[in-house]
């Protein structure tokens, strides 16, 4: 198949609406150095978890019809092997689970908790000799997001939507925290329609997608460099369970 037409045809349509090449790159960095500075902000307050924004805010592409979407990476040792458990010697982390690929519905996983905190025990349900975690963790999350902001917050699918305000006086927490260096940041303070989704991390590229690696490719796409990206950044879980098995809640 030759991409080249569909390229320029696509390059057309973004030009025209004002998205150029060097925008794009320029939005991205800032939603990169947002992300940080969002991130330490929450490490000086205590506040946890990490999160991300992805999507086409983070692709640069400043949708202004569409919410901005944020994943919440939750504090997680996922393992995809059970050796990999077994031999892990080190300090255990306190929220541990094995993921378990559906065969029969590709792309959905059951994961099995090995370790948690008493705050999730709620959440887990019997599943063979294991105990699965339920897809209702992000109503878990829904209450950290109610008092952390002021709009109502509602449950769409695995989504918390809600209303999001920055930070008024952001130098102030970087004071607090013992900082020496002048810091002059600027954040709007406006209101952001944001869907926010808990997510678990895995490390290591999952085997489902082992194809995608070796895949044959005829355009020279993606580069040496953004593949070897990919396969390093490993991958995110939701809370989707597939309509099509019995077991939807996990």
């Amino acid at each position: 198949m030759d991409v080249k037409p569909i390229s320029e045809q696509l390059s057309s349509v973004l030009n025209a609406c004002g998205i150029v090449l060097p925008l794009v790159n320029l939005r991205q960095k800032t939603i990169k150095y947002g992300d940080t500075i969002w991130n330490i902000l929450q490490s000086i307050e205590r506040i946890n978890p990490e999160e991300k924004t992805v999507g086409s805010t983070a692709e640069g592409l400043d949708l202004t019809s569409s919410d901005i979407d944020v994943i919440s990476i939750v504090e997680c040792k996922v393992w995809d092997h059970l050796n990999e458990a077994e031999n892990f010697k080190s300090s255990a982390p306190s929220f541990e689970i094995l993921r378990i690929p559906d065969l029969a519905h590709p792309g959905y996983s059951k994961l099995s908790v090995s370790k948690c905190g008493e705050g999730l025990i709620d959440y887990l349900v019997p599943h063979g000799r294991n105990h699965c975690l339920k897809n209702t963790i992000n109503i878990k999350t829904l209450s950290k997001h109610q008092k952390d902001y002021p709009e109502e917050v509602s449950i769409h699918g695995p989504a918390l939507n809600t209303r999001c305000y920055p930070p008024k006086d952001t130098y102030s927490l970087f004071r607090e925290a013992g900082s020496a260096t002048e810091i002059n940041i600027a954040i709007s303070v406006v209101d952001i329609n944001s869907d926010f989704v808990a997510c678990l991390r895995g490390e290591q590229w999952p085997v489902e997608a082992s194809e995608w690696k070796i895949r044959r490719r005829s355009a020279k796409w993606p580069s040496q460099h953004l593949f070897d990206d990919v396969i390093k950044s490993g991958y995110y879980l939701a809370g989707v369970g597939s309509k099509e098995s019995k077991d939807c809640e996990i």
